[in-house]
């Protein structure tokens, strides 16, 4: 008789097991935030042909369907890029994402909320929190 009860008990163990098991799993894939990544960008100082050249990048574990990309380029201060009409850069399924930008002493890239309205302008790139998931920054390279 008591084999039955010892059965039972090791089944309810292993059942509690792997049910804290898929809960911790579960949030740490919901923690997990969303990445961008600057993969190249102008050189310094940008020749009169390359007066607009590209900035490539990815994102990883972004939803390219509810987020989008924001390209700054520092001079005086951050302007956004190409253009301010021209503000939001789609990222595709992989995640790579690529935009006209015009030189710069530095580049920064923001991964926002679809809903974001970026500044034309600002005096610091802002850290990632609320609409702004994540930021990356890179220098361009010396000629």
């Amino acid at each position: 008789m008591k084999k039955p009860i010892a059965i039972g008990v090791s089944l309810a163990f292993l059942f509690a097991l792997a049910s804290a098991y898929y809960s911790a799993s579960a949030q740490g894939r919901a923690d997990k935030r969303p990445e961008i990544s600057i993969k190249s960008v102008p050189i310094d100082p940008p020749s009169e042909e390359m007066a607009k050249t590209s900035i490539v990048g990815t994102v990883v574990g972004g939803n390219p369907k509810e987020q989008k990309v924001v390209i700054y380029a520092k001079g005086d201060k951050w302007y956004v890029q190409p253009t301010v009409e021209s503000s939001i850069t789609d990222f595709d399924e992989d995640g790579n994402w690529e935009s006209e930008t015009h030189g710069g002493y530095q580049f920064a890239a923001l991964l926002v909320k679809a809903s974001y309205k970026p500044a034309p302008t600002l005096r610091s790139i802002p850290a990632a929190g609320g609409e702004i998931l994540a930021v990356a920054k890179k220098d361009p390279k010396k000629q």
